[in-house]
């Protein structure tokens, strides 16, 4: 079984791009997830609990209970110990959110232990013991470390008792527990989580202790933001703690330091007996995509980014690595720029530069596969088939549309009805709302080489945000492709030829024909 805990904002967004890539059918079967951030209000993770419900609701209605054919929302996610409603997610907190950093370290219990409180100053200012953490550690990993060292408290608590259990039976059982635990090392709470978290899940398994496979996706600086006063007083933080981006380069060095020294000292020992985990990947990116300063809470959303899709896609790899390559590795990889001269020192972003080991079970020819079909289901899907949808003569005449007439009508069943216009609008929504815009954000460096990003449009009226003439160019390397109002309708043939398995439900036999008609488009249409 697999499960990806992400600590932090960091952690939040690899997180929402391996469920954007379960979505498009990358993922596993079954996924256990589990945030953890002490400023439980903070806009990623509202956003990725918005998303998840999104999710949720596709797979319920499109997913056949059945039939197992349609990848699409096919992994089966469970949430562990986490609160997700209307407002979003609500991660696991090692603190509550109005106590002071004094208070969680029981200052008053030293004196009474004969233990001097000042010795606290040698490791914190006055400033740092008295806050809080309604925003979380505030960019101190030396108060996040304090925070996720007190782990075992909790351990007989959701959701760390969940999870043990599911350990246990997971390296009972010779497929074992694989856990990816993913976070940035230069801000406080990736950087304070990921090592005790390592620590904790070693000490967990009674037997088979190697069957337990850990890995850990460090994120180095990708993003950067800047804090002038006039940021400072709108956010009313004068004289307060706040993360800064001028501080992210001294972090990451003493976070490269003391995992240099962890390593050190595993060396000689079996990784399954050492606080080293089975594969560490190192992924940054020097060109820094600006971001809106934010103390936290809701405010803190930033957009997506190629390091967020690179990280997601590593997570998914590492789960379907050999195993007999998780040995204590530490992967890192570098842009090709030696192939784009003109971008300088910049690093491209392309298909071959995502960042696959030799050993790993899926390949980018597969992924830009799955990516392509899925862009194609959901832009036929919002632009054209649910404005078929709405016309009354799909019912009064389905004969003129035959996949309609053939997989709906003459089956008694219809896209008009009530439960069915719910079922399609909750894929709208995930389109709409979540995927696309996901990728818009993602693709608007010049260095992101992957989708054609002119293949959105600006058309507040259009019902889809993908110009259906720009079909046949939604790749980078076409990105100069021409307009065509016939690939329109050459999907709308390739709908017509799909056959379903008899018995499919209605939802997943729409979304099954959309899908297939996809994979037929990129053969034909596409030299992959």
């Amino acid at each position: 079984m697999f499960t990806i805990i992400g600590a932090g904002g960091s952690g939040a967004r690899v997180v929402e791009a391996v469920v954007h890539l379960c979505a498009a059918g990358l993922g596993p079967d079954t996924l256990r997830i589990l945030l953890i951030d002490p400023d439980r209000g903070n806009g990623n993770a509202s956003r990725l609990g918005r998303m998840l419900t999104a999710y949720f609701e596709c797979r319920k209605r499109f997913q056949s209970k059945k039939l197992n054919g349609l990848d699409l929302f096919s992994t089966d996610i469970e949430l562990l110990g986490m609160k997700l409603d209307q407002a979003g997610l609500e991660p696991w907190s090692p603190v509550s959110r109005k106590t002071t950093l004094s208070e969680m370290l029981n200052t008053e219990l030293l004196s009474k232990s004969g233990i001097d409180p000042d010795v606290l100053k040698l490791f914190y200012d006055k400033e740092e013991l008295k806050s809080t953490f309604d925003y979380g550690f505030l960019g101190r990993p030396a108060i996040g470390a304090a925070a996720m060292s007190m782990i075992r408290k909790h351990q007989h608590k959701p959701p760390w008792n969940q999870l043990a259990e599911y350990i246990q039976n997971d390296t009972s059982r010779i497929e074992g527990s694989r856990i990816m635990i993913t976070g940035s090392v230069f801000g406080a709470t990736g950087a304070s989580a990921i090592h005790p978290l390592l620590r904790y899940l070693r000490s967990i398994p009674d037997e088979n202790p190697s069957r337990l496979i850990i890995g850990v996706m460090a994120l180095l600086p990708y993003f950067s933001f800047a804090v002038d006063k006039e940021t400072i007083k709108a956010d009313k933080v004068i004289g307060e703690i706040v993360a800064r981006a001028d501080d992210f380069a001294f972090k990451t060095k003493t976070a490269l330091e003391y995992y240099h020294y962890l390593r050190t000292t595993h060396e000689g020992r079996s990784v399954s007996e050492s606080d080293w985990p089975n594969a560490l990947y190192w992924l940054g990116d020097n060109d820094a995509i600006d971001v809106k300063f934010s103390r936290g809470g809701p405010t803190q959303i930033n957009q997506s980014s190629a390091i967020d899709l690179f990280s997601g896609l590593t997570c998914l790899g590492f789960f379907f690595e050999d195993s007999k390559e998780l040995n204590g590795t530490c992967c890192y990889a570098g842009p090709r720029q030696d192939a784009f001269k003109k971008l300088g020192t910049r690093n491209p972003k392309g298909w071959e530069d995502i960042p696959f080991t030799r050993s790993m079970k899926i390949r980018d020819d597969d992924i830009r596969r799955s990516l392509l079909k899925f862009w194609l289901t959901g832009a036929y899907h919002l632009g054209f088939c649910e404005e078929l949808r709405k016309t009354e003569d799909l019912d009064l005449k389905p004969y003129c549309v035959p996949w309609y007439y053939r997989n709906f009508h003459l089956k008694h069943r219809s896209l008009r009805s009530e439960p069915a216009r719910e079922a399609l609008t909750q894929l709208s929504t995930f389109f709409n709302e979540f995927h696309f815009p996901w990728w818009k954000d993602l693709l608007a460096s010049d260095e992101c080489m992957l989708f054609n990003k002119l293949a959105f449009t600006n058309d507040e009226e259009s019902s889809s945000p993908i110009d259906l003439n720009l079909l046949q160019s939604l790749l980078w390397k076409s990105a100069e492709g021409s307009e065509s109002p016939l690939e329109v309708d050459k999907y709308f043939s390739l709908m017509t030829k799909q056959k379903v398995p008899p018995g499919l439900e209605e939802m997943p036999a729409y979304l099954t024909i959309l899908s297939n008609a996809a994979s037929a488009y990129i053969r034909n249409e596409y030299p992959l």
